[in-house]
């Protein structure tokens, strides 16, 4: 075998291993996009009516707060009663129903109660 010979194989070598790492990763994008659809897919979580709240009145959850957003808002992006009570979210300036979980996570690990 001759240098040219060892070079000719050597390269077609290198563009194979290229084309299927290529491959490779178009099929992890592709299934790591599925995986990703399909968990926007799910029903959302529901929770339990805490007890100190199960006694009121449906009405309670058409309130309107000082936030422009409702009871039902937050309960339909997964807030309980008692979580809208304890953090604050019918303060006039409470995070939006759909990040409220997000903000309040962040607030909570920024101001140490939470060590990550």
């Amino acid at each position: 075998m001759d240098i040219q010979t060892i070079e000719n194989v050597g390269f077609i070598l290198a563009v194979a291993l290229f084309i299927l790492t290529s491959m490779g990763l178009v099929v992890l994008a592709i299934l790591y996009l599925i995986t990703r659809a399909n968990l926007h897919w799910q029903a959302p979580v529901k929770w339990a009516v805490s007890s100190s709240r199960a006694s009121s009145p449906t009405s309670a959850s058409s309130e309107v707060f000082a936030n422009g957003y409702s009871r039902q808002d937050y309960h339909t992006h997964g807030m309980n009663d008692d979580a809208i009570d304890y953090m604050g979210l019918d303060q006039p300036s409470a995070p939006a129903p759909g990040i409220a979980g997000v903000v309040m996570g962040d607030m909570f690990n920024r101001h140490g109660g939470g060590k990550m």
